[in-house]
């Protein structure tokens, strides 16, 4: 017999818990203003913001907040899951710890409904850092839970197309699966500002790991400076160290800022102040992660210049909008070709940067995105309690 589509305790639609172990509070208090307005109120399973995340903590500080990120916030995440079973809640769980999906589904009971949110795909892009040995038990016991999480939460939901076709021709077919790319809050940015004269900014703000290429950035530099380009760098993680210790040597990073993570303001006025945002992924990067920063740049009107795989959801973002430059890694003569071309025609970046203002208004704002997230949420409500839908066949597949 077919039960009720589940309610919550106050018969209104059921509320959604988002888990994240770190997050940056504006994004995700937009998130869930979003989808509260779209009808499921919305509540973040709190971890530690970015901004205490980015604090460089040492000493027993630096190790209370490793346990804050990993085993405080599983258990914190554990006792919000046990604490809500028997209710119909929507848990929506990103790959942050990688640990964290697995765990949600295995507890939150049968009349709880699991969304995995997949940021970056594990153990796939440790493997990449080269953190942990491909083919070794770490690798086999991570790939265990990730394969677990995929087939057994109730719906998948994928950042980009080729993201989606990677994660499932490794891991096995999930039971709904859906795009819905991260997005930004666009209305506080509707204007973007006028262009400048004298050096093109162009700018890196954001964590850089072991993912992310730098290669082509610094054979660029080793060629010397390049003419009309102003390069500027708010960013921490183990990739911006490293580029920070080849650089400086380097004839062409002379001119370079190198500077930490900025505050909510200064990272305002640091957006809207540069016109070309760099986003880089290294070759095999691709396939287990799509660069948030990438919405938030769309969203301040900056034109895209993307160091990645030809064929990426990043690839096929900049070309479907026409917002930007896409460049191989490696390929250091086409790159220094796209600065060139942002020197000497400006009117041509300003038609980057009006197109990508257009494109977060239109795709990427969290009232267009909630639009998806209602048809997912009505669609996971609308199940009858306990019951799943086979594997294979994709169910209310949607991409922006």
């Amino acid at each position: 017999m077919r039960l009720p589509a589940p309610q919550s305790d106050s018969g209104s639609s059921p509320t959604v818990s988002f888990y994240s172990a770190v997050g940056e509070t504006a994004f995700i208090n937009a998130t869930l203003r979003a989808w509260t307005a779209a009808g499921f109120p919305a509540r973040w399973v709190r971890g530690l913001t970015a901004a205490e995340y980015r604090d460089k903590s040492s000493g027993l500080s630096g190790w209370a907040k490793r346990w804050r990120m990993y085993p405080g916030y599983l258990w914190r995440a554990w006792r919000h899951v046990v604490k809500r079973r028997g209710h119909a809640d929507i848990h929506v769980v990103t790959s942050n710890p990688f640990l964290l999906p697995a765990l949600v589904r295995r507890f939150c009971g049968s009349s709880g409904r699991t969304v995995f949110l997949l940021y970056d795909l594990y153990p796939d892009v440790l493997v990449l850092a080269g953190k942990i040995r491909p083919g070794g038990i770490v690798e086999r016991m991570l790939a265990g839970l990730t394969r677990y999480a995929i087939r057994n939460c109730d719906a998948m939901v994928y950042l980009g197309e080729k993201l989606r076709r990677h994660a499932e021709a490794r891991y096995g077919p999930s039971r709904r699966s859906w795009v819905i790319p991260v997005g930004a809050e666009v209305a506080p940015f509707s204007e973007q500002s006028p262009p400048k004269s004298g050096a093109v900014d162009v700018m890196y703000l954001g964590a850089m790991g072991r993912v992310h290429d730098l290669e082509t950035l610094l054979g660029c530099w080793r060629r010397g400076t390049i003419p009309g380009i102003r390069w500027r760098f708010h960013s921490f993680g183990a990739g911006y160290e490293l580029l920070k210790r080849k650089a400086a040597q380097l004839p062409g990073s002379g001119g370079v800022q190198f500077g930490g993570p900025l505050a909510d303001a200064e990272w305002m006025e640091a957006m809207l102040d540069a016109p070309v945002a760099l986003v880089t992924l290294a070759l095999g990067a691709e396939n287990v992660a799509m660069p948030s920063r990438t919405y938030s740049a769309l969203a301040f009107g900056q034109a895209i210049l993307a160091v990645c795989a030809l064929d990426s959801d990043l690839s096929d973002l900049v070309h479907k909008h026409d917002c930007g430059w896409v460049v191989r890694p490696g390929d250091e003569d086409t790159f220094l070709a796209v600065c060139k071309e942002l020197v000497e025609k400006p009117e041509r970046l300003q038609t980057m940067r009006s197109n990508a203002l257009h494109a977060a208004r239109t795709h990427y704002d969290m009232d267009v995105l909630a639009g998806n997230w209602h048809g997912l949420f009505d669609a996971l409500s609308a199940a009858p309690t306990g019951a799943k839908p086979p594997l294979g066949p994709r169910i209310g597949f949607n991409a922006a």
